[in-house]
């Protein structure tokens, strides 16, 4: 596993993830200001019916002018260009994968005009003061230590 990044600044564009395969093949979701969580759990922002993602699997976050994605201890991991990777700084064009599902970032409206647009999807967030280095769990704070009710990301059976 390896972090990516760069010094780099870029203006940040309002982001789509468009989905390349699997049973959201086709959907674009419009990625908010806020931290967004990809994961099979309905507290999930981005719900994936994916057998091989986690409840809450990977973390998008704005860090300045980037766009970040962040696996939040995921069984099967996240990768960017085919990279398993803790986390990335994430450009226009590159290919994320969680589990078996693929997202391309696009710039928002990308799509106008083509098929796909009719299958805009918008992802409903709140607001939280929330970071990866918030969600992720530490050596101090072991997954057994989540709070109730919020479920170990990798619990194959999230109905307990």
């Amino acid at each position: 596993m390896v972090s990516r990044g760069s010094s780099s600044t870029e203006v940040r564009t309002v982001i789509e993830l468009l989905v390349l395969n699997g049973s959201r093949a086709g959907a674009r979701f419009t990625l908010p200001n806020v931290p967004t969580v990809v994961g099979r759990s309905p507290e999930a922002h981005l719900r994936i019916d994916d057998p091989w993602i986690s409840n809450l699997h990977a973390l998008f976050e704005q860090r300045g002018a980037e766009l970040w994605v962040v696996d939040l201890g995921s069984r099967n991991g996240t990768f960017v260009a085919r990279e398993w990777i803790a986390e990335a700084r994430v450009t226009v064009g590159d290919v994320v994968a969680f589990g078996q599902t693929e997202v391309r970032i696009e710039p928002l409206g990308a799509g106008e005009g083509r098929a796909e647009d009719a299958t805009r999807t918008p992802i409903h967030t709140v607001a939280v003061n929330a970071t990866a280095r918030t969600i992720l769990p530490t050596s101090e704070s072991p997954k057994g230590d989540l709070p109730a009710g919020k479920g170990d990301p990798d619990d194959p059976d999230p109905a307990g």
